[in-house]
């Protein structure tokens, strides 16, 4: 509370700011929870709510301080979605101040969104249960002190090898066929992401073109789940979670914020390449993949093409 609405009243005590510096600081090594990633969605807790909000601002004052970089690493890994997105909205308004900072923090998640998937099916891939935490302490040491990794390019080339075929091996119910795994921790990725803002919003050319290559990735992330079809009969089994409605939704709505010298298509044709394979299969009260694509995407993809 003094370090978010009271600063000007902890500077003018260099020591009691001092000592509340550091006691925030030290919170997410102190707390410390086992990352589990079934429990990434769960109920919040004060502690990674109450770093998300503190933590951005002694970043942005202090930038390239191993001790605070350790402390977002493990606020990134350790915070529940609803904490990680506040987080990422805090650290896009100082973006300007952190500058590469941002953009490995956004690396990290990422990676740990790849990492936490592969934990979650540990036991079906034969891995050490116990990996996954050694990754975590060399992923806080190494971001502590510099983190030279860049933003991948390709989202899909980072997942492990044995994803998405692992589960969901087109398994076939009549002429309905499974969805494969993400390959990466989706709900996290969505949460994480949600700060972007319109693309009008962006400080540069260079910045916008980052925010639709993100928005490409993740498209490319969820259009990864649907195999081929053996056959052109088939259809794709199951409904759409609520991450798939929002990435379909704001991939619609990008169509439109798009300049006309832009790839509009790169949102648009792989969706409606699913063609009627992803049709609802028999009635239900819920839309199934097709239906809720095309309802999703309707509107805003006839504006697009009205407007041409």
């Amino acid at each position: 509370m003094l370090l978010k609405f009271h600063r000007d009243w902890l500077r003018a005590d260099p020591e009691r700011e001092r000592v509340c510096i550091e006691n925030i600081v030290a919170v997410p090594d102190r707390a410390r929870p086992s990352p589990e990633p079934f429990a990434s969605g769960g109920g919040e807790t004060f502690w990674a709510v109450f770093c998300a909000e503190g933590l951005p601002g002694i970043w942005a004052e202090t930038p390239g301080s191993p001790l605070v970089r350790a402390a977002i690493a493990r606020l990134v890994i350790s915070a529940t979605d609803t904490a990680l997105a506040l987080l990422l909205r805090s650290l896009f308004a100082s973006r300007d101040k952190l500058a590469a900072e941002f953009g490995q923090t956004q690396t990290l998640l990422l990676h740990d969104a790849v990492e936490r998937n592969r934990h979650r099916w540990a036991r079906a891939l034969e891995d050490d249960p116990a990996r996954y935490a050694g990754w975590v302490e060399r992923e806080v040491a190494d971001f502590s002190s510099g983190y030279a990794r860049a933003l991948p390019t390709d989202w899909l080339a980072i997942r492990h090898p044995q994803f998405p075929m692992h589960y969901g091996n087109s398994y076939r119910f009549g002429k309905e066929t499974t969805r494969q795994n993400y390959g990466l921790d989706f709900d996290r990725v969505g949460a994480a992401f949600a700060w972007i803002p319109s693309l009008d919003q962006a400080a540069s050319p260079a910045e916008r073109e980052q925010w639709i290559s993100i928005h490409r990735e993740i498209l490319r992330c969820l259009l990864g789940t649907f195999p081929c079809l053996a056959e052109g009969s088939q259809e794709y089994e199951g409904l759409p979670y609520q991450v798939d409605r929002q990435v379909l939704a704001k991939s619609a709505r990008l169509v439109l914020e798009l300049n006309d010298d832009e790839d509009h298509a790169a949102f648009w044709q792989p969706v409606l390449a699913l063609g009627d394979a992803a049709r609802p299969g028999h009635p239900s009260p819920e839309p199934k993949i097709g239906e809720a694509i095309r309802r999703l995407l309707g509107l805003q993809f006839s504006r697009f093409f009205d407007r041409r």
